[in-house]
């Protein structure tokens, strides 16, 4: 880590330190918005625009987060915030040029940094998202950025035979867990170099093997992926058994009933969906994260993209799918808000130390009414 970075860090750290003894001090608690779950779903993104980004929360959480946009971007869309979602993404173009990096936040609106390491998603989601909002200008306009971003991402991510590295950590869904040689990074990698053969103008990843068949080879247990290829006995963690399907790299109906199979045998979807793992990992834990929020991505209930998995899974089985949607409007209903992170128990959002703990007001609420709608 740079000293730059650990300024910025440094900064961060000061600011959540105020806001937590004066949040203490002031018994602040989440807001409770009114009206159906679709309703608390729009007004909580509504509040999310700053006139400038889409905040990933309204608390704590309150940057720019290119893995959190991407993933409610389909969302967003469908709220009619799609304007909106464009101007964010030049805003955050804008200040990757300045920071000279494609990193997974920007931080007071000004700092992009990566938490903790260099992360494997924060180039694909961008792609995607340039993709998606057909934002071809932008690619164009960002050209020297982005090849130089695909440059350093030939390097960090793979090995000189082409494969994807497996020893290094990089930054994931789950940012606070020391996991190396994941699924996630290799999912990243193969849909990375897919989004990549769409875009003419800029560098390919081609010349590295075939990553999908990397992929299977080196994750696929014959009726799940497994977390990472160093765990042992492999555990069947819910982010594993997601991103192959959403990201298209695995387009295989009896691989995804599997699947699903896998993660709700585990008890992954127990109360709601959706835990990581079956049990907390606190050797996995970074230190400092560990320090003021345990078992932030243990077993606890994570709802970044649980509707997207309940999309995924209403391919094998609609009614428990709609049983799952249904459990995340009576969350809304109960608490007005969405709220990131749950005990495993799903009685309560995750507790933490020194006045830390989950936050509220996610982006991620952007996802239930398009999911909703979809299945009726």
């Amino acid at each position: 880590m740079s000293l730059w970075e650990s300024w910025v860090f440094l900064k961060e750290g000061g600011r959540l330190g105020l806001r937590n003894l004066t949040g203490a001090f002031l018994r602040r608690e989440p807001r409770k918005y009114r009206g159906s779950a679709e309703e608390i779903c729009r007004s909580v993104v509504e509040d999310c625009w700053n006139g400038h980004y889409f905040k990933a929360g309204l608390d704590h959480l309150d940057q720019f987060w290119i893995r959190d946009f991407a993933i409610c971007l389909e969302g967003l869309i469908d709220l009619g915030f799609e304007e909106r979602a464009r101007a964010c993404l030049r805003w955050a173009l804008l200040r990757y040029e300045r920071c000279g990096a494609v990193t997974t936040t920007i931080f007071h609106g000004a700092d992009a940094v990566n938490v903790f390491h260099y992360s494997s998603d924060s180039l694909p989601f961008l792609l995607y998202s340039l993709e998606r909002l057909g934002m071809d200008e932008a690619r164009r306009r960002f050209h020297d950025l982005l090849a130089k971003e695909i440059g350093r991402y030939r390097q960090e991510i793979f090995e000189a035979d082409g494969g994807v590295n497996t020893e290094r950590m990089f930054s994931a869904t789950k940012d606070t867990m020391l996991f190396s040689g994941t699924c996630f990074t290799h999912v990243m990698a193969a849909w990375c170099q897919r989004l990549l053969s769409h875009c003419p103008e800029l560098p390919s990843l081609e010349g590295t093997v075939d990553l999908k068949a990397l992929l299977l080879e080196r994750f696929w247990m014959g009726d799940y992926f497994r977390n990472d290829v160093h765990s042992e006995p492999a555990i069947c963690s819910g982010d594993a058994n997601f991103w192959p399907f959403w990201c298209g790299v695995v387009d295989d109906d009896e691989m995804l009933r599997k699947s699903v199979a896998a993660v709700r045998r585990e008890g992954l979807t127990t109360p709601f969906p959706l835990k990581y793992h079956a049990r907390p990992y606190p050797e996995k834990e970074v230190f400092v994260q560990k320090c003021f929020v345990p078992n932030y991505q243990g077993d606890s209930i994570w709802t970044f993209f649980s509707c997207q998995w309940i999309e995924l899974a209403a391919k094998v089985d609609l009614e428990d799918a709609k049983r799952d949607l249904g459990r995340y409007e009576d969350m809304l209903q109960r608490y007005g808000n969405w709220i990131e992170v749950f005990e495993p128990d799903g009685s309560k959002a995750l507790g933490g130390n020194f006045g830390h703990g989950s936050d509220w007001g996610m982006l991620w609420a952007a996802s239930w009414p398009r999911v909703k709608r979809l299945l009726g």
